[in-house]
C-alpha cells in the first residue's frame, strides 16, 4: 500500500454498470449512511488520471469502523467523472469516521 500525500475520494457517474446483490444501508449513531453505489478511496503520491470503479461493501463494527473497504493502488485511465474530494492524509478520513 501506498504512503499517500493525500487520499483521493471519488464520487463517479461509472461507465461501467454495476449490480448488487442488494443495497445495504448502514446506520451506525450518527455516521454516514452509505449505499452500494460507484464510490471508492483512492491513494496516490503523484498526480494521476483514475479509472472509475464500485465500492466494496461497508462492515459496520463498535466504534463506527469500517472493514473491508476496497482500496486502490494508482492506475492510469484516460477520463474520470464526479466530484473529487482531497483530504490531507488517510488519517483525517479515519477520525472523521470514528467520530
Amino acid at each position: 500500500m501506498f504512503k499517500c500525500s493525500s487520499v483521493h475520494v471519488f464520487m463517479c457517474s461509472c461507465v461501467h454498470v454495476f449490480k448488487c446483490s442488494s443495497v445495504q444501508v448502514f446506520m451506525c449513531s450518527s455516521v454516514q449512511v452509505f449505499m452500494c453505489s460507484c464510490v471508492q478511496v483512492f491513494m496516490c503520491l503523484s498526480v494521476h488520471v483514475f479509472m472509475c470503479s464500485c465500492v466494496q461493501v461497508f462492515g459496520c463494527v463498535t466504534k463506527n469502523i469500517y472493514e473491508n473497504v476496497k482500496t486502490w493502488e494508482c492506475v492510469n485511465a484516460d477520463s474520470i467523472s464526479g466530484l473529487q474530494i482531497i483530504m490531507n492524509s488517510m488519517e483525517i478520513a479515519k477520525e472523521s469516521v470514528d467520530s
